[in-house]
C-alpha cells in the first residue's frame, strides 16, 4: 500500500508526489481537517488524483485484501445517533483517522470504534490523528490493532 495522508494539504503541497509514488495502491482517507468533504464532497471529490482512491465509510478489494475505512463525520454519527458503519467482519486493513479508545488514544479515543473493531475483529487498523505520539509506528494487543 502506497503512503496514505489523512490531510488534504498533503494532496495540495505534495500532490506529485503522492501520484508518483511506485505502489500498486494509493489509499486516501479523510480526516477531522478535510471539512471540504462534508461540505462540499462533489469538488472534494474532484481534488483526488486518478491514481489515488478515496475511501471514506466504504472499503475496497484489492489483490485479495480488503481495505475498509471510516470516517471521523461516521463514528460521531454512530456515537450520536446510533447505527452500524458497515465495515465487513473479514476486514484486512481498517483506517480511521481517530484511534479506539485506549490504543494510543491520549484519553481522546472513541469507545464506539472501540466495539466496532473487537465486533469485527479486523486483521489490521491503522489510526493517526494523535500527534503528541509521534514516533510510535504501531503497538499490537490481541493481534487485532
Amino acid at each position: 500500500v502506497g503512503h496514505q495522508f489523512h490531510h488534504l494539504t498533503y494532496l495540495f503541497l505534495q500532490g506529485e508526489f503522492l501520484q508518483s509514488l511506485p505502489a500498486q495502491l494509493r489509499l486516501f482517507v479523510p480526516g477531522n481537517h478535510e471539512i471540504i468533504f462534508a461540505l462540499y464532497p462533489e469538488e472534494a471529490h474532484r481534488l483526488i488524483p486518478a491514481n489515488v482512491t478515496l475511501l471514506e465509510d466504504c472499503g475496497i478489494k484489492y489483490d485479495g485484501i480488503t481495505f475498509y475505512a471510516i470516517s471521523s463525520r461516521m463514528i460521531q454519527q454512530m456515537q450520536w445517533l446510533g447505527g452500524e458503519c458497515g465495515l465487513p467482519y473479514q476486514t484486512d486493513f481498517l483506517t480511521t483517522h481517530i484511534p479506539p479508545k485506549g490504543i494510543l488514544d491520549e484519553d481522546t479515543g472513541s469507545e464506539i470504534l472501540q466495539r466496532t473493531i473487537l465486533e469485527h475483529q479486523p486483521k489490521h487498523h491503522l489510526f493517526g490523528h494523535n500527534i503528541l505520539k509521534e514516533g510510535y509506528a504501531r503497538k499490537v494487543v490481541h493481534n487485532v490493532w
